[in-house]
């Protein structure tokens, strides 16, 4: 299931800024607010001008673009793996290496997701800690 949100006020103010240390994300639109904790996100995909977000078997499209997001999303829990991808670190299951340092990624939802040589490092450093 895919569910739209749109801020009503377009790209100035986008999603919601994340709330201090409640860890959570906050969307309006459409007359309501979308709550989502970030410790439910799997893994966040770019969508052209979107980021659409994957909790659990379903997905938020927010207007607000992928880098926009991957600032504020706390570096410890969250890496971009592709120009394309956000995952969260400990959703992680299976990482197979490809063949020029790119590879693909398996989370606990059961995605496979590929990363990048470019993205590589995030993922190398939560496998060592």
């Amino acid at each position: 299931m895919r569910r739209h949100i749109d801020t009503g006020d377009g790209q100035r103010d986008g999603m919601r800024s994340l709330l201090g240390g409640q860890g959570r994300l906050v969307a309006r639109g459409n007359g309501a607010a979308q709550l989502v904790r970030l410790d439910e996100i799997d893994w966040i995909s770019a969508a052209g001008d979107y980021a659409e977000v994957h909790v659990g078997g379903r997905s938020l499209l927010i207007h607000e673009p992928l880098t926009s997001l991957e600032t504020r999303l706390p570096q410890a829990a969250f890496a971009r793996i592709h120009r394309a991808a956000i995952v969260r670190l400990d959703r992680l299951v299976e990482v197979r290496p490809g063949t020029h340092g790119d590879g693909v990624v398996r989370l606990a939802c059961g995605a496979q997701l590929r990363f990048s040589r470019r993205y590589r490092e995030p993922i190398d450093v939560y496998l060592t800690r």
